[in-house]
């Protein structure tokens, strides 16, 4: 069995409030989010496999970013993309302490 290793650092999103996609003008609530990939519910339409788009992402501490996604994984009504252009740690930091000012404890998945 293989043990699939994350290369950076994942946040899972309370379901009381979430980061925002914009994929094709269309607004998905992510599901978790790290540097690199972006998970998010689409209860609608899945994309195509190996799909690439141009996305916006609006993270809840107010910060915003713009690049190309690849769809690497469906999963039920789940899809995985990573992106072209990764978002900066400090970022990632700033969206993790606004989540622990907010809700205290909060799941996230380590690097490993």
């Amino acid at each position: 069995m293989t043990v699939q290793r994350r290369e950076h650092f994942r946040i899972e999103y309370p379901g009381e409030e979430r980061a925002i996609l914009f994929l094709n003008s269309i607004q998905f609530m992510i599901i978790d989010l790290s540097q690199s990939g972006i998970r998010f519910l689409s209860p609608d339409h899945l994309p195509q496999l190996g799909q690439i788009f141009m996305i916006k992402v609006i993270m809840l501490h107010g910060y915003q970013h713009l690049t190309r996604a690849k769809v690497v994984r469906l999963h039920n009504n789940e899809v995985m993309l990573t992106m072209q252009h990764h978002i900066n740690r400090v970022q990632i930091d700033l969206e993790e302490e606004y989540l622990f000012q907010r809700y205290g404890q909060f799941r996230s998945a380590p690097e490993y």
